[in-house]
């Protein structure tokens, strides 16, 4: 008696099933993204108008 091991054991996931497993990992992700520190720099042009 053989068992079947593999890929082939496993069932073919719906396309509802594979969307809400994405959807799930990417608000995971997103939810990281914006946890990150950001520092906001300002850039001044300098010239010899304005007496540098």
């Amino acid at each position: 008696m053989s068992t079947t091991t593999g890929p082939e054991a496993a069932p073919k996931p719906s396309a509802k099933s594979i969307y809400e497993q994405r959807k799930r990992y990417s608000t995971v992700v997103m939810a990281d993204v914006s946890q990150y520190h950001v520092n906001h720099l300002v850039t001044f042009c300098l010239g010899e108008e304005d007496g540098v």
